[in-house]
């Protein structure tokens, strides 16, 4: 993970020439330990999807953030959820009642590819 984190920042800092300050963790997702990561690696604000209530709205590095696609944005009272202070509590209730699976990864990605690419990336150095 600490290279994963680490490395393409570095990547990208040198492909654009100039310091990067963001991350967005992939699908939202993280843990104390990813988070501690990129507070390692440098990074001093990172976005997450909609984690509700668990997380501090004043942590620079679990900032709120609402996923929205062109079905929310077709949709009307979707449209207005998003944009109000209403969606991450309808979507946390949502999901706690109604059984939903969200997907939190693309069907063609591979833990194993992505491993893979990931050792030989952080090993050439």
């Amino acid at each position: 993970m600490a290279c994963e984190i680490c490395r393409s920042k570095t990547l990208i800092e040198q492909h654009l020439g100039h310091p990067i300050a963001d991350l967005a963790y992939p699908y939202g997702a993280f843990t104390q330990r990813i988070q501690e990561l990129a507070r390692q690696c440098g990074y001093l604000r990172a976005y997450v999807t909609a984690p509700g209530r668990r997380f501090s709205d004043q942590d620079p590095l679990a900032i709120k953030r609402v996923y929205i696609n062109e079905s929310t944005a077709r949709n009307p009272v979707l449209a207005w959820l998003a944009v109000s202070g209403f969606y991450i509590t309808t979507r946390e209730l949502a999901l706690a009642l109604l059984p939903i699976d969200i997907p939190r990864k693309p069907q063609d990605w591979s833990y194993e590819d992505w491993r893979k690419e990931s050792r030989t990336v952080c090993h050439r150095e």
